[in-house]
């Protein structure tokens, strides 16, 4: 039989203000901080949480001491993994402080809530995280869209490049990159939350989980509902998805559609050769939007992860790669060759069949609906 964890309803009753100091355990100083603090109700919610994870109902705490922290109770079984991954970041950051740039400190606790459920009380695990001000990657984006600010986007493309070539440097992997997980604070500092699938410098996880939002990883993982294997490339695809998609509004805001998505959505990604999106970008008159676009485009085509698809290759300082497995997250990479038919340094010939792709191009002169793609030669 499995496991019940508590309702939403079962944590508010835990955390009111007169039981957190009795339900949260206090014998570690995080803990005790926590302990001490006043749940955060959102202005006009019924409910007390200000967020829900794959595993997560997420409360706000504010400290007496000052601070505030996200404390994340499960509403599943966390990953088996969770406290050594939290581990391992805890030391990370410790040798690391400039990670704290885009990393946020936090720790993983077992037996640390008691909730009841179904009138029985029992001991919980629970994660602690700094606070992380600001607002997702999605709503800033939405901001600028509407204001058609792209000095403001290419601001933000600016800085997660310089993001990825910080995590790119020091091995971390993130390994469920997409905007949810990304909030921006004010002078366009971007923050990355939710730990549940990071791979920091001295962890060794065995392959992470495929939940996630399905658009900012290859399609075959959400087709076949895998789990994608630990490499040194797990945020690649995902890290590019997010990098083109604002170079892409920087040039033309108008080209975000849906408020539902960063620029791309699902079926962008699973039929490429459908999209009147992709079909836009390829023609666009932007050559660095275009590089990206080719690079991205052939990538979904393909129907397995080629391996060929670096965010590196595209940011504008080459990151220094700590090695694989000696000093970052100790495991062996799975190098994935390219797609057979597909051999480095081929054009290859794609057909859209999506109607109107001819009126919805930006480009001046009609475009053919055939698209040849030269190989982008990855080093």
């Amino acid at each position: 039989m499995s496991q019940m964890y508590p309702s939403a309803d079962d944590y508010q009753s835990a955390l009111e203000p007169a039981r957190l100091a009795k339900h949260l355990r206090s014998d570690n100083p995080l803990l005790a901080r926590v302990a001490g603090g006043v749940l955060q109700v959102p202005k006009g919610s019924p409910y007390s949480h200000v967020a829900n994870g794959f595993f997560t109902y997420i409360y706000r705490i504010k400290a007496e001491q000052g601070g505030e922290f996200a404390l994340r109770c499960p509403r599943s079984q966390f990953p088996k993994d969770s406290a050594a991954r939290y581990q391992a970041l805890a030391r990370f950051l410790q040798a690391t402080p400039n990670a704290a740039v885009y990393l946020a400190t936090a720790d993983h606790f077992d037996d640390a809530l008691f909730v009841s459920v179904q009138l029985q009380g029992r001991w919980f695990p629970v994660q602690v995280m700094e606070w992380v001000s600001g607002k997702t990657l999605i709503e800033t984006v939405a901001e600028m869209v509407r204001t058609n600010d792209k000095k403001g986007l290419n601001a933000l493309a600016d800085a997660w490049e310089r993001l990825l070539i910080d995590m790119k440097s020091h091995g971390v992997i993130h390994a469920d990159l997409h905007p949810e997980n990304v909030i921006v604070s004010p002078g366009n500092r971007l923050r990355l939350v939710d730990y549940d699938t990071l791979i920091a410098p001295g962890f060794t996880p065995d392959a992470t989980s495929a939940g996630g939002m399905t658009t900012y990883f290859h399609p075959s993982y959400a087709r076949n509902q895998e789990s994608r294997p630990a490499t040194p490339y797990l945020d690649d695809f995902g890290a590019i998805n997010i990098l083109l998609s604002l170079r892409a509004l920087a040039v033309n805001p108008a080209r975000r559609k849906s408020s539902d998505y960063l620029l791309f959505s699902d079926d962008d990604i699973e039929t490429p050769t459908t999209s009147t999106l992709f079909f836009d970008l390829l023609h666009c008159s932007n050559t660095r939007t275009v590089e990206l676009a080719n690079a991205f485009f052939e990538e979904c085509c393909s129907p397995d992860e080629t391996g060929n698809l670096r965010v590196e290759h595209f940011l504008p300082v080459t990151p220094k790669f700590l090695p694989w497995g000696n000093g970052t997250a100790g495991v062996t990479p799975q190098v994935t060759t390219p797609s057979a038919g597909s051999p480095p340094g081929t054009r290859r010939t794609y057909e859209f069949t999506a109607p109107n792709m001819d009126d919805f191009s930006t480009s001046k002169t009609k475009p053919s609906r055939r698209v040849v793609i030269d190989d982008y030669k990855p080093q």
